[in-house]
Protein backbone atom coordinates (compact mmCIF):
# COMPACT_ATOMS: atom_id res chain seq x y z
CA UNK A 1 0.00 0.00 0.00
CA UNK A 2 2.97 2.00 0.79
CA UNK A 3 5.93 2.54 -0.59
CA UNK A 4 9.62 1.53 1.36
CA UNK A 5 13.14 2.58 -0.05
CA UNK A 6 14.28 5.11 -2.05
CA UNK A 7 11.98 4.81 -4.88
CA UNK A 8 8.29 4.29 -5.30
CA UNK A 9 6.43 2.49 -8.42
CA UNK A 10 2.40 2.34 -8.71
CA UNK A 11 1.79 3.09 -4.95
CA UNK A 12 -1.28 4.24 -3.91
CA UNK A 13 -0.06 6.54 -1.17
CA UNK A 14 4.22 7.39 -1.14
CA UNK A 15 6.06 8.88 1.49
CA UNK A 16 8.65 11.52 0.50
CA UNK A 17 11.28 13.48 1.58
CA UNK A 18 9.62 17.23 1.16
CA UNK A 19 12.44 18.52 -0.72
CA UNK A 20 11.90 16.12 -3.52
CA UNK A 21 8.66 17.32 -3.76
CA UNK A 22 7.79 20.13 -6.74
CA UNK A 23 4.19 21.59 -7.35
CA UNK A 24 3.59 20.77 -10.88
CA UNK A 25 2.99 24.28 -12.96
CA UNK A 26 -0.20 25.28 -13.93
CA UNK A 27 0.40 25.41 -17.30
CA UNK A 28 2.61 21.98 -17.57
CA UNK A 29 0.05 18.99 -19.35
CA UNK A 30 -0.16 15.90 -17.36
CA UNK A 31 1.37 14.38 -19.95
CA UNK A 32 4.51 17.15 -19.76
CA UNK A 33 5.02 15.87 -15.80
CA UNK A 34 6.36 12.74 -15.92
CA UNK A 35 9.43 13.80 -18.56
CA UNK A 36 10.34 16.15 -15.83
CA UNK A 37 11.18 13.66 -12.91
CA UNK A 38 14.55 12.73 -14.16
CA UNK A 39 15.65 13.10 -17.64
CA UNK A 40 14.21 16.88 -18.64
CA UNK A 41 16.05 18.57 -15.65
CA UNK A 42 19.37 16.19 -15.75
CA UNK A 43 19.77 16.82 -19.23
CA UNK A 44 18.69 20.25 -19.59
CA UNK A 45 20.58 21.20 -16.21
CA UNK A 46 23.60 19.86 -16.95
CA UNK A 47 23.51 21.98 -20.15
CA UNK A 48 21.89 25.18 -18.31
CA UNK A 49 23.62 25.18 -14.73
CA UNK A 50 26.80 23.06 -15.61
CA UNK A 51 28.12 23.09 -18.85
CA UNK A 52 26.68 26.81 -19.56
CA UNK A 53 27.91 27.25 -23.17
CA UNK A 54 28.30 30.51 -25.33
CA UNK A 55 26.48 30.70 -29.09
CA UNK A 56 29.98 31.05 -30.77
CA UNK A 57 30.81 27.60 -29.15
CA UNK A 58 31.40 24.34 -30.32
CA UNK A 59 29.45 21.42 -28.66
CA UNK A 60 29.06 17.70 -29.03
CA UNK A 61 26.38 15.80 -28.01
CA UNK A 62 27.23 11.75 -27.09
CA UNK A 63 24.10 9.59 -26.48
CA UNK A 64 20.36 10.36 -27.69
CA UNK A 65 18.88 8.77 -24.97
CA UNK A 66 16.73 10.64 -22.75
CA UNK A 67 19.25 12.62 -21.20
CA UNK A 68 20.77 13.51 -23.95
CA UNK A 69 17.90 14.17 -26.37
CA UNK A 70 16.69 16.95 -23.18
CA UNK A 71 19.84 18.54 -23.22
CA UNK A 72 19.78 18.84 -27.45
CA UNK A 73 16.65 20.14 -26.73
CA UNK A 74 18.37 22.88 -24.12
CA UNK A 75 21.12 23.49 -26.78
CA UNK A 76 18.42 25.11 -29.21
CA UNK A 77 16.43 26.72 -26.35
CA UNK A 78 19.52 28.31 -25.84
CA UNK A 79 20.39 29.35 -29.31
CA UNK A 80 23.44 27.28 -29.69
CA UNK A 81 23.87 25.92 -33.02
CA UNK A 82 27.63 24.34 -33.89
CA UNK A 83 26.18 21.52 -32.13
CA UNK A 84 27.53 17.49 -33.36
CA UNK A 85 25.56 14.43 -32.00
CA UNK A 86 27.03 11.52 -32.24
CA UNK A 87 24.57 8.16 -31.63
CA UNK A 88 24.61 4.54 -32.84
CA UNK A 89 20.74 4.30 -33.38
CA UNK A 90 19.67 5.44 -36.82
CA UNK A 91 16.20 5.83 -35.34
CA UNK A 92 17.05 8.82 -32.94
CA UNK A 93 18.47 10.45 -36.05
CA UNK A 94 15.36 12.02 -36.78
CA UNK A 95 14.94 13.51 -32.75
CA UNK A 96 18.53 15.82 -33.94
CA UNK A 97 17.07 16.73 -37.46
CA UNK A 98 14.04 17.67 -35.57
CA UNK A 99 15.54 19.78 -32.97
CA UNK A 100 17.34 21.26 -36.21
CA UNK A 101 20.87 19.79 -36.14
CA UNK A 102 22.19 17.60 -38.83
CA UNK A 103 25.77 17.06 -38.12
CA UNK A 104 25.11 13.58 -36.40
CA UNK A 105 27.82 10.41 -37.05
CA UNK A 106 28.12 7.11 -36.19
CA UNK A 107 31.39 6.04 -33.42
CA UNK A 108 30.95 2.57 -34.67
CA UNK A 109 32.02 4.23 -38.08
CA UNK A 110 35.56 4.64 -38.31
CA UNK A 111 35.02 7.15 -41.66
CA UNK A 112 32.71 9.32 -39.09
CA UNK A 113 34.94 9.22 -36.57
CA UNK A 114 37.69 10.22 -39.15
CA UNK A 115 35.25 13.15 -40.63
CA UNK A 116 34.56 14.95 -36.93
CA UNK A 117 38.21 14.76 -36.58
CA UNK A 118 38.34 16.81 -39.68
CA UNK A 119 35.19 18.99 -39.15
CA UNK A 120 36.26 20.08 -35.99
CA UNK A 121 40.18 19.62 -35.84
CA UNK A 122 40.65 21.67 -32.65
CA UNK A 123 38.04 19.82 -30.96
CA UNK A 124 34.90 20.96 -29.16
CA UNK A 125 34.47 23.56 -26.65
CA UNK A 126 32.19 21.44 -24.68
CA UNK A 127 30.72 18.42 -24.36
CA UNK A 128 27.32 16.05 -22.68
CA UNK A 129 27.86 12.61 -22.17
CA UNK A 130 24.87 10.02 -21.16
CA UNK A 131 25.44 7.26 -23.33
CA UNK A 132 26.13 4.49 -20.78
CA UNK A 133 29.54 2.99 -21.47
CA UNK A 134 33.66 3.99 -20.33
CA UNK A 135 34.44 4.07 -23.76
CA UNK A 136 32.03 6.78 -24.72
CA UNK A 137 33.24 9.18 -21.42
CA UNK A 138 36.75 8.32 -23.00
CA UNK A 139 35.83 9.63 -26.88
CA UNK A 140 33.71 12.37 -25.50
CA UNK A 141 37.49 13.64 -23.20
CA UNK A 142 39.47 12.59 -26.53
CA UNK A 143 37.42 15.35 -28.56
CA UNK A 144 37.21 18.54 -26.37
CA UNK A 145 39.60 21.21 -27.29
CA UNK A 146 43.01 20.54 -25.29
CA UNK A 147 42.87 23.92 -23.61
CA UNK A 148 39.58 24.73 -22.04
CA UNK A 149 37.73 21.72 -22.97
CA UNK A 150 34.98 20.60 -20.40
CA UNK A 151 32.98 16.95 -20.91
CA UNK A 152 30.15 16.57 -18.72
CA UNK A 153 28.85 13.25 -18.31
CA UNK A 154 25.93 11.49 -16.27
CA UNK A 155 26.87 7.83 -17.60
CA UNK A 156 26.51 5.24 -15.20
CA UNK A 157 29.10 2.50 -16.96
CA UNK A 158 28.89 -1.00 -15.46
CA UNK A 159 30.04 -1.99 -11.73
CA UNK A 160 33.75 -1.97 -11.32
CA UNK A 161 34.50 -0.65 -15.32
CA UNK A 162 37.26 2.71 -15.05
CA UNK A 163 37.19 5.23 -17.74
CA UNK A 164 41.61 5.92 -19.06
CA UNK A 165 42.32 9.11 -19.57
CA UNK A 166 45.60 10.71 -19.94
CA UNK A 167 46.45 12.48 -16.94
CA UNK A 168 48.93 15.44 -19.21
CA UNK A 169 45.22 16.16 -20.70
CA UNK A 170 43.72 17.18 -17.80
CA UNK A 171 47.39 19.39 -16.76
CA UNK A 172 46.58 21.27 -20.59
CA UNK A 173 43.50 22.59 -19.22
CA UNK A 174 40.90 19.97 -19.78
CA UNK A 175 37.92 19.36 -17.85
CA UNK A 176 35.52 15.94 -16.75
CA UNK A 177 32.82 16.46 -14.87
CA UNK A 178 30.15 13.91 -13.27
CA UNK A 179 26.61 15.19 -12.98
CA UNK A 180 24.07 14.03 -10.55
CA UNK A 181 20.92 15.38 -12.07
CA UNK A 182 22.12 17.92 -13.74
CA UNK A 183 22.95 19.84 -10.16
CA UNK A 184 19.48 21.35 -10.25
CA UNK A 185 17.30 22.47 -7.43
CA UNK A 186 14.28 20.89 -8.35
CA UNK A 187 11.92 23.86 -7.03
CA UNK A 188 13.46 26.26 -8.22
CA UNK A 189 14.66 25.16 -11.55
CA UNK A 190 12.05 22.98 -13.10
CA UNK A 191 9.59 26.10 -13.27
CA UNK A 192 12.19 27.43 -15.16
CA UNK A 193 13.61 25.11 -17.68
CA UNK A 194 9.86 24.13 -18.32
CA UNK A 195 9.25 28.15 -18.89
CA UNK A 196 12.15 27.82 -21.29
CA UNK A 197 11.13 24.78 -23.14
CA UNK A 198 7.65 26.42 -23.50
CA UNK A 199 9.18 29.32 -24.68
CA UNK A 200 10.97 27.78 -27.51
CA UNK A 201 7.94 25.32 -28.38
CA UNK A 202 9.57 21.95 -27.26
CA UNK A 203 7.31 19.64 -26.64
CA UNK A 204 8.45 16.13 -24.72
CA UNK A 205 5.31 14.34 -25.03
CA UNK A 206 6.12 14.82 -28.97
CA UNK A 207 9.50 13.81 -28.65
CA UNK A 208 9.24 10.56 -26.28
CA UNK A 209 5.86 9.62 -28.04
CA UNK A 210 6.05 5.86 -26.86
CA UNK A 211 2.55 5.13 -24.74
CA UNK A 212 1.67 1.73 -23.20
CA UNK A 213 -1.31 0.60 -21.25
CA UNK A 214 -0.25 -0.56 -17.89
CA UNK A 215 -1.32 -4.13 -18.95
CA UNK A 216 1.90 -3.59 -21.82
CA UNK A 217 4.24 -2.72 -18.91
CA UNK A 218 6.59 -6.01 -19.63
CA UNK A 219 6.66 -5.02 -23.81
CA UNK A 220 7.16 -1.67 -22.89
CA UNK A 221 10.58 -2.80 -20.46
CA UNK A 222 11.17 -5.04 -23.46
CA UNK A 223 11.13 -2.32 -26.01
CA UNK A 224 13.18 0.19 -24.08
CA UNK A 225 15.86 -2.49 -23.09
CA UNK A 226 16.22 -3.21 -27.09
CA UNK A 227 16.18 0.80 -27.56
CA UNK A 228 12.94 0.82 -29.81
CA UNK A 229 11.33 3.31 -26.62
CA UNK A 230 13.81 5.97 -25.38
CA UNK A 231 11.10 7.01 -22.54
CA UNK A 232 7.87 4.32 -22.31
CA UNK A 233 5.05 6.26 -21.23
CA UNK A 234 2.97 4.72 -18.78
CA UNK A 235 -1.11 5.32 -18.84
CA UNK A 236 -2.31 3.39 -15.44
CA UNK A 237 -6.14 3.47 -16.37
CA UNK A 238 -8.11 2.69 -18.90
Amino acid sequence: KINSGYITTFSNYSLICEDRIVKKPKLMKDIEAPFYGCAVPTGAGMVIKQLKPKTSQKILVIGLGAIGISALAALKALGIKKVCVIETNKERFKIARKLGFYNIFNPLNKKDLNTIKKLYPRGFDGCIESAGHKTSIELGFSLINSVKGKIIFASHPAKNKKISIDPHELIKGKKIIGSWGGDILPKKDILKIFKLFRRNNINFHHLFKSRYNFYDINKAISDFKTGKSIRPLIKMSH
